[in-house]
């Protein structure tokens, strides 16, 4: 019987980091970020990156646009540490439900639910 070996995290790091240096990915890089113009999160227009929302069309990016977004560095880098974050706490069984925004209409909501 063959068994066939899947990759280990740092070949596919490094397979995916020599993708992204491609000149398909720098081309479909260069439209979504043409498109956006800015960071979707947070509005700044420097250090964009291009951020994947799906990897199910990983290679043929330039058919399916929508699953790209921009997000400057630092919002790309905390999205990704959230979601580190929250894979850790699903792995020790500890799950984080999202805080609600602090708004007006959210707090006036809070208000009432307590009298």
């Amino acid at each position: 019987m063959i068994t066939i070996k899947k990759p280990g995290k740092r070949a596919r790091q490094k397979e995916y980091k020599a993708y992204l240096a491609s000149p398909y990915w720098q081309a479909v890089a260069a439209a979504v970020i043409n498109r956006d113009r800015k960071c979707t999160k947070c509005g700044a227009t420097k250090r964009l990156e291009v951020h994947h929302l799906s990897y199910a069309h990983r290679g043929q990016e330039h058919l399916y646009l929508q699953d790209l977004t921009t997000l400057c560095r630092s919002c790309h880098k905390q999205h990704h540490k959230q979601l580190k974050d929250a894979q850790k706490a699903r792995r020790h069984g500890r799950f984080q439900t999202p805080k609600t925004p602090k708004t007006k209409s959210n707090r006036r909501l809070q208000t009432r639910k307590s009298v």
